[in-house]
C-alpha cells in the first residue's frame, strides 16, 4: 500500500529558517494554500510574529495553551477562546488568534480588510474528528465565509505533518508547497522501538518527557516516579502551566497527555521522549517538542490485541457528498487503521516514523493488509 506522494508541491530550498526567504511571494489572493515545513524552521514565527506587523492577520490553532506561547512571544496579538459573545480582550488593529474551537468567533472581531488566515497545526483536525466532532463543520463554514467577506483573503495551512492530509487538500483545490531545510532541527538522533517502557522510565536518570494515551496512566505513573503532570485541561495558574508557556521543564521528569503532542515549544534540554501512544501523526509531532534536538525517542509498540477496534480498514467515502465532519472521521479512522498496521513491525514502525520526520512529501510504503 502507497501513502503520500500525490500532491503536486512547490519545493522551495532554504538553509535553516524560512525567514531567510519572503514566503509571502508565493501566496495568491483569494487562494487556500497548503504549506508543509519542518518543525523550528521557523514557520509559526514567519507567518505569525513577523506577517502581524506587515498586514493584517487571522491565526488559529488547535489549543489555548498554543496560542498562550503565541502571545508569550508575540504580544500585539489578542487571544480569543470561548464562544461567548463578550469574551475576549480589546482586539488590535491588526492581528487576532483563537483556538479551533473559537474560529466563529473570527466573524465578529477580525478588521475590516482581512489579509490572511493562518491555520496552524492543521492536520490536528483529524485528531478532532476523534473526540471534538462538532466543530468541524462550523470551522470549515468559517473559513468560507471568510473568504466571501474578504475576496483578496490568502489562507494558509501550516503543517510539518501532511502525510494524512493528502485528500482533503485536493478537495479543497490548495497550492501546495514544501519548504525544505538543509539543517533540519528539533529532530530526534535516534529512534527505539521497545514492548515496553516501564523499566526504561523508572530507571532513566536523564530529562525526559512522557507522552501517554490515558490521563489517568500519566498521573498514576507522575506519582509513582517522581514527575510533574500536565493535561490539556490544566489550570492557567499552576506553576507547570507558566514553565510550559516559557518553553520550559517544569520538572526532571514530565508525564503528559494531548498537551505535549503537538505545537508547544521546549527549549530547555531534553534526553529522552517516550511515549505509548499509536498515532503515528501525534508520535511525530511530539518527537520535535524539544526545540534542541538530538534527543531518543523511545516508542512502545502495539500488539494487535490492544487495537482490535482497528484492525479493519474503513469503508472508502464519496468526497462530493460528504459533509467535513464526515471526511475526517474518515481521515481519523484511516489514520488509526495505517498506525495500527505500522505497530505490528517494529521495522516498518521505524521506517514509517523516519520518513514521516525526515522526508514529509516522500511515497511510503506499508506492508498489505
Amino acid at each position: 500500500m502507497e501513502l503520500n506522494g500525490k500532491l503536486n508541491y512547490k519545493i522551495i530550498d532554504i538553509d535553516t529558517y524560512i525567514s531567510e526567504i519572503d514566503i509571502t511571494q508565493y501566496y495568491s489572493d483569494g487562494k487556500e494554500h497548503f504549506v508543509v515545513a519542518s518543525t523550528s524552521s521557523g514557520k509559526s514565527k514567519v507567518h505569525i510574529a513577523d506577517l502581524v506587523s506587515k498586514a493584517n492577520i487571522a491565526v488559529t490553532s488547535p489549543f489555548i495553551m498554543l496560542n498562550e506561547q503565541f502571545m508569550k512571544l508575540n504580544p500585539i496579538l489578542q487571544t480569543y477562546v470561548g464562544t461567548k459573545p463578550r469574551e475576549g480582550s480589546v482586539l488590535p488593529s491588526n492581528g487576532c488568534v483563537t483556538s479551533f474551537h473559537s474560529i466563529p468567533r473570527l466573524l465578529e472581531i477580525t478588521p475590516n480588510t482581512l489579509d490572511y488566515l493562518i491555520v496552524d497545526e492543521i492536520h490536528y483536525m483529524i485528531s478532532f474528528a476523534g473526540f471534538a466532532q462538532e466543530i468541524i463543520n462550523p470551522f470549515f463554514e468559517t473559513i468560507d465565509k471568510l473568504r466571501i467577506l474578504h475576496p483578496k483573503l490568502k489562507v494558509v495551512y501550516l503543517t510539518a505533518t501532511p502525510i494524512f492530509l493528502e485528500e482533503f487538500v485536493k478537495y479543497r483545490k490548495m497550492e501546495c508547497f514544501y519548504i525544505k531545510p538543509k539543517t533540519l532541527l528539533a529532530k530526534p538522533a535516534e529512534i527505539a522501538i521497545q514492548s515496553g517502557l516501564a523499566n526504561s522510565i523508572k530507571q532513566d536518570p536523564t530529562d525526559y518527557i512522557c507522552l501517554f494515551n490515558s490521563k489517568k496512566r500519566g498521573w498514576d505513573w507522575a506519582k509513582k516516579y517522581g514527575g510533574a503532570y500536565i493535561s490539556a485541561d490544566v489550570s492557567q495558574t499552576e506553576e507547570n502551566y507558566a514553565g510550559l508557556i516559557a518553553g520550559k521543564m517544569p520538572q526532571q521528569r514530565v508525564f503528559c497527555s494531548v498537551v505535549l503532542s503537538t505545537g508547544l515549544s521546549i527549549t530547555d534540554k531534553v534526553d529522552t521522549l517516550y511515549t505509548s501512544w499509536t498515532n503515528l501523526m501525534d508520535i511525530v509531532q511530539f518527537s520535535a517538542r524539544p526545540r534542541q534536538g538530538g534527543h531518543r525517542l523511545v516508542v512502545q509498540s502495539r500488539p494487535m490485541a490492544w487495537l482490535e477496534k482497528f484492525t479493519k480498514r474503513p469503508q472508502e467515502i464519496d468526497w462530493d457528498i460528504c459533509d467535513y465532519k464526515d471526511l475526517f472521521i474518515y481521515m481519523n479512522e484511516f489514520l488509526m487503521w495505517v498506525s495500527v498496521i505500522a505497530h505490528q513491525n517494529d521495522q516498518v514502525l521505524e521506517e514509517m516514523l523516519n520518513t514521516m520526520i525526515y522526508q514529509p512529501i516522500a511515497k511510503v510504503e506499508l506492508p498489505d493488509w
